[in-house]
């Protein structure tokens, strides 16, 4: 897999999906989740209503 690798690359999801490489960080963020899935280091939970985010 090749890695993007830029000086200013965004500090947020939500920067990354503004950039014009945000297929490529999409992209590298879901190999990266089901990486860390795989390998059970990662478990996804419910928020529930009204919780903070």
């Amino acid at each position: 897999m090749n890695e993007l690798i830029l000086d200013d690359d965004p500090m947020s999801y939500k920067g990354a999906m503004k950039s014009e490489y945000s297929s490529e960080y999409l992209k590298t963020m879901k190999v990266k989740m089901k990486s860390m899935s795989t390998n059970e280091v990662l478990h996804l939970v419910e928020i529930f209503k009204g919780a903070k985010t």
